[in-house]
């Protein structure tokens, strides 16, 4: 609860400083808001307007139709909805934290927060050292056995990786059999599994990406083959790469490849 809390601080500090930006998506999001509304109100309006001028022209007996409750514009109230779905991971501290919204869209937006101790101390009473923990590890030690329980965080990560529609997604699949589509499972998983085992050889160079933004940066890197005239044979060619990019490269060249394989092959043949 206490690491949570911190990244909510964290967040609500970006947040806070997006609120003071005029620029910032915040009061493009509210003006679109604002302009909805209106125009439900407008709607609503002519719509009940034309409802009781066709009533009272039939003169209809009987039940009438009510007219449509007219939307009112509450510029606080959505401000506190947009303030809310900004934090929609961290709903648990909603029990403790209220968030307060204040200004409006011409002086300028603000938000602050109030943590209940209270309610957080009787929900730690209630929820805290009431976890078992069970093992076959008899040799671990407690850390042990914790610390290998809380990287279960590793898995579930992996399958929220596995649903990223921009390189990993096992959906949308365009097959129906099973064989193929268990095929198609694998080679998703395969992927991730090549684009880690990339990743760490990256991390032990000193290069720290997730397997996302490694893969965007790798895409940045573009290569051909280049045939100059008389030459039989083309030759492959980079363009000019950032020192970044250029380590990362030199790192993706150590990996073994079937060219590199049968060029080695060939390199012992020739010298035995």
């Amino acid at each position: 609860m206490g690491r949570d809390i911190e990244k909510f601080k964290a967040k609500f500090e970006e947040f806070r400083s997006r609120c003071q930006n005029p620029r910032s998506r915040i009061y493009s999001s509210m003006r679109k808001r604002k302009t909805e509304v209106e125009k439900q109100i407008s709607e609503v309006t002519k719509e009940n307007e034309e409802l009781l001028k066709e009533q009272k022209d039939q003169a209809k007996k009987g039940r009438k139709k009510k007219p449509k409750e007219v939307p009112v514009w509450d510029e606080a109230s959505e401000f506190l909805k947009l303030t809310r779905s900004c934090f929609t991971g961290l709903r648990t501290l909603e029990q403790f934290i209220t968030i307060i919204p204040s200004g409006n869209m011409e002086s300028g937006y603000d938000v602050s927060f109030q943590l209940d101790e209270a309610k957080l101390a009787v929900y730690k009473r209630k929820y805290y050292g009431k976890k078992l923990t069970c093992t076959d590890r008899t040799d671990w030690s407690t850390e042990e056995v914790l610390s290998s329980y809380a990287s279960q965080e590793c898995i579930e990560d992996l399958f929220k990786t596995s649903k990223k529609v921009d390189h990993f997604a096992v959906r949308p699949q365009y097959h129906w059999t099973d064989d193929k589509i268990r095929v198609h499972v694998f080679l998703c998983f395969l992927a991730i599994t090549i684009a880690e085992v990339l990743r760490r050889r990256m991390a032990d160079e000193g290069l720290t990406y997730t397997k996302a933004a490694m893969l965007d940066e790798l895409c940045k890197i573009h290569d051909g083959w280049i045939l100059m005239p008389g030459q039989k044979k083309a030759v492959r060619a980079l363009e000019e790469l950032t020192p970044s990019l250029q380590s990362m490269w030199n790192i993706v060249e150590k990996i073994p490849s079937p060219d590199n394989v049968k060029r080695d092959k060939k390199r012992k043949l020739r010298k035995n």
